[in-house]
C-alpha cells in the first residue's frame, strides 16, 4: 500500500526538522533542543506512564530520558529517527525502574511488609483503564513494552523493532504471546472480582 504523497512530505519534512534541531543542539543552541523536548515530551510521558503505571514516576522517568537524550546527543547517527532513538532512551529509564522498584519490592517482602496498593477513578471507564494498567503492569517487562509500544502508541511491528533491538518477528512473536498473557490475567482478574 502507498503512502499518500502529502503524508509522505509532512513525514520527511518532520525528519528534517528533527535532524536540524539536533545539529543546532549539538552546535550548542540549547534552544533547539527545549523544541525537541516540547515536541516529545508528552509522547515519552505517555510510554512512561503505559510502563511503570504511576504519574509521578512516569514524570520522573520522562525528565531523566530527556536529560539522557541531550547527554547522549553527540552519539545519535540517524540510522533511526530521532524519535525512535528517543523512545528506545525512554524504554531503557522505564526498565531500569522497573528492576529497582522490583528489588525494592522482593526486599519489602523479605522484610514482611505490605506494599501500598493504589487504585483511582470512580467512574466505570476509569475503574476499567485502571483495571487494564494493572494488569499491564503485572506481566513482565518484555510483554509490557510491546503493548504499550503497539496499542497505546500504535507503533508498527518494525518500529518497535528498533525501539527494543529485536527483530520484527521476534516482535511479532513476543506481541502475540503478550496479549495471550494479557487475555490470561484480564479474565482471571474479572472472574476473581465477580
Amino acid at each position: 500500500m502507498a503512502i499518500p504523497t502529502e503524508t509522505t512530505a509532512w513525514v520527511t519534512g518532520a525528519l528534517d526538522h528533527d535532524s536540524a534541531l539536533v545539529a543546532r543542539t549539538c552546535a550548542g543552541e540549547r534552544a533547539a533542543f527545549e523544541q525537541l523536548f516540547a515536541r516529545y515530551q508528552n509522547r515519552i510521558y505517555r510510554l512512561a506512564l503505559g510502563l511503570l503505571g504511576d504519574a509521578e514516576e512516569a514524570q520522573d522517568a520522562t525528565q531523566d530520558a530527556f536529560v539522557r537524550a541531550y547527554r547522549q546527543l553527540r552519539s545519535f547517527r540517524g540510522d533511526s529517527a530521532f524519535l525512535t532513538w528517543l523512545y528506545r532512551i525512554g524504554v531503557n529509564q522505564c526498565l531500569t525502574r522497573l528492576r529497582k522498584r522490583r528489588r525494592q519490592a522482593e526486599a519489602m517482602l523479605d522484610l514482611g511488609k505490605d506494599l501500598p496498593v493504589t487504585t483511582d477513578g470512580v467512574a466505570e471507564r476509569a475503574v476499567e483503564v485502571q483495571r487494564v494498567r494493572e494488569v499491564v503492569n503485572q506481566l513482565s517487562a518484555a510483554y509490557r513494552v510491546v503493548l504499550v509500544l503497539r496499542f497505546w502508541h500504535e507503533l508498527s511491528l518494525q518500529e518497535i523493532a528498533d525501539v527494543t533491538g529485536a527483530t520484527a518477528p521476534q516482535i511479532k512473536m513476543r506481541l502475540h504471546r503478550a496479549r495471550k498473557a494479557f487475555a490470561r490475567r484480564y479474565l482471571a482478574d474479572t472472574g476473581s472480582r465477580a
